[in-house]
């Protein structure tokens, strides 16, 4: 650069004063180029309170709980893919509580069947004996099923061509649709209106969480269902036949 009052050259870069006749110098302001940098949109979070790990364990879980009564398209819109560990240990504690209760109430009117039909205490206590054990095996029995029924539910929705977004998701669906069947604490009543919302649920959870066809999520459901009401029906059959036989 040259000096702006005398017009000798300037040899070093961060002079500030001119060497041929003192005069401060005056430098062009240095252009930046911006450069825009293209973000990526930012992803949903994750709809699901209990696997926010952040929170409390009680307060995200009744907050799940409470998600899928009052809004469950909130709850499967968002669901990630990833880690198991929390959709299994929500449905293997809701389903537990869910069973043991149903178990609760099941012992309670079969106690007082039992009184009114005469039976004796061996059976009394083979009764009681058996609804205990169940309790112990309780929690095996609802993580196998729900493994079992995630599966055969995933395979479905597949054959029917839907374009899934991955097993833990369907898993997720089966599990966040448990909470209605805590329902169970009212006899009877409660836990046929459990079961009945938790398949709404599951439908809901295949249908918003992969993104697909209400058809297909739908019939996935009760493909499985009508397969295995046939084999029982065809059993049946087979069976009153035989006995008709004399076989």
């Amino acid at each position: 650069m040259n000096c702006q009052a005398c017009g000798h050259p300037i040899e070093f870069d961060d002079a500030r004063f001119c060497p041929n006749c003192a005069a401060p110098l005056e430098r062009e302001p240095e252009v930046v180029e911006a450069v825009a940098v293209e973000q990526e949109p930012e992803a949903d979070p994750n709809s699901v309170p209990f696997e926010d790990t952040s929170r409390p364990f009680l307060e995200r879980y009744v907050a799940t709980v409470t998600l899928s009564f009052s809004d469950p398209k909130k709850l499967f819109s968002s669901m990630k893919d990833g880690d198991l560990t929390g959709p299994v240990i929500y449905g293997l504690i809701t389903g537990s509580i869910a069973g043991i209760v149903g178990l609760i109430w099941q012992t309670l009117f079969g106690s007082m069947f039992t009184m009114f039909e005469g039976y004796g205490v061996e059976e009394f206590a083979m009764s009681g004996f058996m609804h205990v054990a169940m309790v112990f095996v309780m929690p095996f029995a609802v993580v196998l099923g729900l493994f079992i029924w995630a599966g055969v539910y995933h395979l479905c929705l597949l054959l029917l061509g839907t374009q899934t977004r991955g097993f833990g998701i369907t898993l997720r669906a089966v599990a966040y649709a448990y909470g209605p069947q805590l329902l169970a604490i009212v006899p009877v009543a409660g836990g046929i209106v459990g079961g009945l919302w938790a398949m709404v649920l599951t439908i809901m959870g295949g249908f918003y969480g992969h993104r697909t066809d209400a058809w297909r999520a739908v019939a996935a459901y009760f493909i499985p269902v009508v397969v295995c009401c046939g084999v029982m029906v065809l059993f049946f059959m087979l069976v009153g036949i035989a006995a008709a036989s004399g076989v």
